[in-house]
């Protein structure tokens, strides 16, 4: 896979919203998660979190059955972005 074609896989795994805010994690009424984490734990655990999180899911990316390799890939960025300070909010 060249760099071309991994980058094409993770925005299109961003755009199916399985990435970038989830609804999973979208509780009515409530503000989305990590979000919420910050405010519990403060931003250092929750950067601590992403980034055990991004290594979890490159560690993983491709073996889980149903899970498409670079969708955990897409994630692992996402998780490694976060606590980077790359935050979407």
């Amino acid at each position: 896979m060249t760099i071309e074609e991994f980058a094409n896989s993770v925005n299109s795994a961003k755009e199916d919203k399985g990435i970038d805010h989830p609804k999973h994690y979208n509780a009515d009424g409530r503000m989305e998660c990590i979000r919420e984490m910050e405010i519990m734990f403060g931003q250092s655990d929750v950067d601590t979190f992403c980034k055990l999180n991004a290594y979890k899911y490159f560690y993983r990316a491709g073996t889980k059955e149903g899970e498409a390799k670079e969708k955990d890939l897409a994630k692992a960025q996402w998780y490694l972005n976060y606590a980077l300070g790359f935050r979407q909010y």
